[in-house]
């Protein structure tokens, strides 16, 4: 549980009396005045009411922190800084923070300077107020003298959000200056403005009970993730000895998958995601890893580097020219997958670049993966260099019933790439289902079947879509066979493994009007309204959706189209209107001689 202690404005709103400002920082007069004038500047009253910072402590070892409210030895530009510093952590942290500034589903833009006694890495982040307490976006960045930081990026969580500022360092005293807080444009967070194109390997699925059956979707997806078939590390190489491909069931497992795989889809694209250390490679977790099916030490990092250079290239070789995307870790931002550092995994990242781009320069290097509540993760691993052996970055954002916030997550994913200099670097979502997301939504009321929970049949169909207009490099759904069913999951296959269901059926109308194209967001979150253009054999269509309630729509500003026709299928309908009403189902507005959308 948090503990919240008050602190004081870092800053003089905007109307503070000089009587008083003078009083407070111990002016004259006439410097009061032009110190009123400088905040107005640099704070305008345009900005939102920051409120008052607080130090916000937590661990039953309580750390010990300073702060002090107005530090002389702070002072920018005539004007005194709050100063913080943590002096021990105890067995929790601190932070300082302005609570309750966000609304959920809202973007923002924060601005503060910053500077450091010695030169430091600061976090400057987004948070939930409430348990979970994820990180929603985040800035990490390195700061000595005098340094404008910048935050833009959506608060997405169904509850209140908090400004947060961490020092990664003890006893390095942190000076806060002149912090403001904006409204942004939702689809101004991550925006790049390019049209994307959707090649067939954007369509990807998880097979995990091949063996059971051996069939194959009928909408033909073109990735193959590799998880959860029985094919990790430990799982393997049980034993140090090379891993036995004779005798070892996996071993042959993961040599039926690909066999399989190919002989379903020529040109299929495998991701296999590296990792979960043997126990011979690791050390003896405290516990257990969370007693994990993938093994007691599965989340602890391999005592010797060897035995992962030596693990990489045996696969590396097995499979040349066969798997050419290789994922490293899975979830490592959850302590029963990896429990150390982001810095920690970054070894193990260099040394599979290392190998794998020498075995096959077209191998590409993803990851770490993270799930949606891992940006903190992912941010300390690209400040700690970690983008230098990426080809992409990987994350889990599930789509749960409210698939909005899933698409604002990967806005501010794309943001942090921005921020970090790697705004081109694809982001893979390997892993995604409409299964309730605890992390961003209530799961009552799927579970009391609602009427009021958006289908999973339009959840996957607003998803898919918002993630191909964002840029996303393939959209993994987990898992064909379903998952998770109890979460409110859907299955792409009835149990007989033959008849596909009305959510695989979307998988492949969606997939004929999006393969080929190039697709681009042209309004996003306006008054619920989501527009993305498609522009496919030189005729551009429209894809139409609410993600709030029904909106009217005007067709003649894009003029695309004379017909329509709905993601769950059926025939195209002829556009009687130039209005038409927009709800859940996303609608493809075409034009009748384009015959290639349907």
């Amino acid at each position: 549980m948090d503990n919240v202690h008050p602190a004081k404005k870092e800053i003089i709103p905007c109307g503070k009396s000089i009587q008083r400002l003078a009083h407070e920082l111990n002016l004259s007069w006439c410097r009061a005045l032009l110190a009123l004038f400088a905040l107005v500047l640099m704070a305008p009253c345009s900005a939102l009411e920051t409120g008052e910072w607080q130090v916000n402590a937590w661990g039953s070892v309580a750390p010990s922190v300073s702060f002090q409210r107005l530090d002389p030895s702070c002072s920018r530009d005539g004007i005194a800084s709050s100063s913080f510093k943590v002096i021990s952590r105890g067995n929790g942290d601190a932070e300082v923070t302005l609570p309750g500034v966000l609304e959920p589903n809202k973007a923002y833009r924060f601005n503060v300077w910053l500077r450091s006694n010695s030169p430091t890495s600061v976090d400057v982040f987004f948070r939930r107020n409430g348990f979970p307490y994820e990180t929603t976006a985040i800035r990490s960045i390195k700061i000595s003298g005098w340094t404008e930081v910048s935050l833009s990026g959506i608060h997405a969580s169904t509850g209140r959000g908090s400004v947060r500022i961490a020092v990664r360092k003890e006893n390095i005293a942190l000076c806060i200056n002149s912090a403001t807080l904006v409204p942004s444009k939702f689809s101004a967070i991550g925006a790049q403005n390019i049209p994307r194109y959707i090649d067939p390997n954007f369509f990807g699925v998880h097979l995990n009970r091949l063996g059971v059956h051996n069939g194959w979707p009928t909408f033909d997806p073109g990735t193959l993730r590799l998880w959860d078939s029985g094919t990790t590390w430990s799982q393997l190489q049980p034993e140090n000895s090379p891993i036995d491909w004779q005798k070892n069931p996996y071993a042959q497992r993961l040599d039926y998958y690909v066999k399989h795989g190919l002989s379903k889809h020529r040109n299929l694209q495998f991701i296999y995601t590296m990792g979960m250390t043997p126990s011979w490679a690791g050390s003896q977790h405290r516990k257990n890893c969370n007693n994990s099916s993938y093994g007691p030490s599965s989340c602890t990092k391999p005592i010797s580097l060897a035995s992962w250079r030596q693990h990489v290239k045996t696969l590396g070789t097995r499979y040349k020219g066969l798997i050419r995307i290789w994922e490293i870790w899975n979830e490592a931002d959850i302590w029963i997958h990896w429990d150390h550092t982001p810095e920690d995994l970054l070894p193990l990242v260099k040394i599979a670049a290392q190998e794998l781009k020498a075995i096959d320069p077209a191998n590409q290097i993803i990851g770490p993966n993270i799930t949606g509540g891992g940006l903190r993760f992912l941010s300390h691993f690209l400040a700690a260099g970690g983008g230098a052996y990426l080809d992409g970055v990987s994350i889990h954002g599930y789509l749960g019933r409210v698939p909005e916030l899933s698409l604002a997550q990967i806005r501010n994913v794309r943001q942090m790439l921005i921020d970090s200099g790697l705004g081109n670097m694809p982001i893979w979502n390997t892993e995604t289902a409409v299964s309730c997301n605890t992390l961003l939504e209530d799961c009552k009321p799927l579970q009391l079947e609602s009427q009021k929970v958006l289908s999973g049949e339009n959840s996957l169909a607003q998803g898919l879509i918002g993630n191909a207009a964002l840029g996303v490099k393939s959209f993994v759904y987990y898992t064909w066979e379903g998952a998770a069913l109890e979460y409110g999951n859907l299955p792409l296959v009835e149990s007989n493994y033959r008849v596909p269901t009305k959510a695989s059926l979307i998988f492949g109308t969606l997939k004929a009007w999006l393969s080929g194209s190039q697709v681009q967001y042209r309004t996003a979150n306006r008054s619920g309204l989501n527009v993305v253009e498609v522009q496919k054999n030189n005729a551009k269509s429209l894809v139409l959706w609410s993600s709030g309630a029904p909106v009217t729509f005007t067709l003649e500003e894009f003029a695309v189209g004379d017909r329509y026709m709905y993601a769950g299928g059926g025939a195209s309908h002829p556009l009687l209107s130039t209005q038409m009403e927009v709800g859940a189902e996303p609608i493809l507005v075409f034009k009748s001689q384009n015959t290639t959308t349907h």
